[in-house]
């Protein structure tokens, strides 16, 4: 904790901050409830504020800017009461970066993110980016990513990543501690679209019982990502990763997702956007031994109600267990902040791949969330 005590003391000091030479202050506050009958924890209420400063220098051949926020946040259940709120404070984003024209160098906390799909994303490897949530907060990895940009758009992505012992969103076994992981992405133009191929390698730990067969108490885990999108009236993508190691590590040894998307805007009033996307999963020990598999859909549509008020129903169906989820949102622009009011109607004991916070939305319920940005 200590070593994060400057970054806290710096971010704490930004608010309020005037703009000056080569500073700015950035930072977002928000407020929400949650009531759900249909959970333990019938109301709930929350705050997450994330103060930063940015520092930016474009004075020499190569420009330099920094990045430094925290996250702090408390959460507590007012019905039933509970005697012990959840708060805590994390570093969010601590970053720097070195770029000119066709180069860049970016070291620390930082976001990373790529793919085409937005709604059920096979190649979200790095972050938890939920296309519900408002603040669009996610989790970042302690990096070194480097960019290199060529002249007919194609662009090259190089990187290297501390090993963490959380499990990201589709990992299934944690990473080893004393290896680094690393991998890379390249991304072309194609006509009316693009195309893109991502690599990452990883050691992971090895359940006891494959040590115990093997001798082996590591293994080396790679993910290979394929996704392209192409503008031909509608906007059509497809996005894959596919999940295997060098060895076998137990009967979820590899796992394959693919989605295939599309979006549309219809006509209709200010203009009615819908985006559609279906996902196929599967896992198994190997190529021709799959234990299990599930498919989803999602639709989204959103309708500009005017320039400060805008509607957005999203909708998933789960062909498995034959299952469907419902959200709908309002969202107010106000002078100094946003309102937004969500409701949903899901199965009381909801799954949805990739989002490990889908039990705080089971049953009926709505959210009221405000968020100001400065």
């Amino acid at each position: 904790m200590k070593r994060f005590s400057a970054l806290i003391l710096l971010c704490l000091a930004a608010v309020g901050m005037r703009a000056q030479h080569g500073f700015e202050s950035l930072g977002q506050a928000s407020a929400y409830s949650v009531v759900s009958p249909w959970q333990d924890k019938i109301l709930n209420t929350g705050l997450r504020f994330l103060p930063g400063l940015r520092y930016h220098d474009d004075r020499r051949k190569f420009r330099t800017d920094a990045e430094a926020s925290v996250h702090l946040f408390a959460h507590e259940s007012v019905f039933p009461l509970d005697e012990q709120p959840t708060a805590g404070l994390q570093p969010y984003r601590f970053w720097v970066r070195l770029a000119d024209s066709t180069r860049s160098l970016r070291i620390g906390l930082q976001q990373i993110n790529f793919g085409s799909a937005t709604i059920l994303r096979p190649l979200m490897w790095f972050d938890r980016m939920n296309p519900l949530d408002p603040l669009s907060l996610t989790e970042g990895v302690w990096s070194a990513l480097g960019k290199v940009y060529f002249k007919n758009n194609a662009n090259l992505w190089l990187w290297v990543n501390l090993p963490s012992n959380k499990l990201r969103v589709w990992d299934i076994f944690p990473s080893s501690l004393h290896f680094p992981e690393a991998g890379g992405r390249i991304q072309w133009p194609v006509t009316k679209g693009e195309m893109g191929v991502a690599a990452n390698f990883r050691a992971v730990e090895m359940p006891d019982s494959q040590i115990q067969l093997t001798g082996h108490e590591h293994a080396l885990q790679y993910k290979i990502g394929l996704d392209g999108r192409w503008d031909v009236g509608p906007g059509l993508w497809y996005e894959c990763s596919f999940t295997g190691a060098d060895r076998p590590i137990g009967p979820h040894s590899q796992l394959v997702l693919l989605t295939l998307g599309a979006d549309y805007n219809v006509g209709l009033g200010n203009g009615l956007n819908l985006t559609a996307e279906h996902m196929w999963a599967a896992m198994g020990s190997g190529i021709n031994y799959i234990d299990e598999s599930a498919a989803f859909s999602a639709l989204s549509s959103s309708y500009p109600i005017n320039f400060f008020n805008q509607l957005r129903l999203m909708a998933y169906y789960d062909w498995k267990h034959r299952k469907p989820y419902t959200f709908l949102q309002y969202e107010n622009s106000l002078s100094k902040g946003k309102l937004q009011i969500m409701a949903w109607a899901n199965p009381e004991n909801p799954v949805l791949p990739g989002r490990e916070d889908m039990m705080l939305f089971g049953g009926l319920g709505i959210q009221i969330m405000y968020i100001v940005h400065f």
